[in-house]
């Protein structure tokens, strides 16, 4: 794919709804404005939005990084929730993971 905004390809772009992620460069985005998100934020948005659930093992290993535990996954979410819109939530799915959930008008 191209990005509108620099006409570089751009790789690892996923969409669901108007939420967009892009791994390369690293960037999200709802309806068209970027959410600030650090790349490892990045990295656990963008498993979430490509999948829409996903366990804890599957984001510990692909989102983020080299700090491997489960409280920095917790810390990692908890960063990404901050900064996403109202209508964009990732809920805890008890015992397994977490699920993005996105309520359209």
């Amino acid at each position: 794919m191209i990005c509108h905004e620099c006409g570089a390809h751009t790789i690892g772009l996923v969409k669901r709804g108007p939420l967009e992620v892009q791994l390369d460069p690293p960037r999200g985005s709802w309806r068209g404005i970027n959410l600030g998100l650090s790349p490892r934020e990045v990295s656990i948005l963008h498993i979430l939005t490509q999948r829409q659930r996903a366990s804890h093992l599957s984001l510990l290993l692909v989102g983020v990084g080299e700090d491997v535990s489960h409280n920095s996954l917790k810390v990692g979410i908890t960063h990404v929730c901050a900064k996403l819109p109202p209508e964009v939530r990732i809920e805890s799915v008890r015992g397994w993971g977490y699920e993005l959930i996105i309520k359209e008008d």
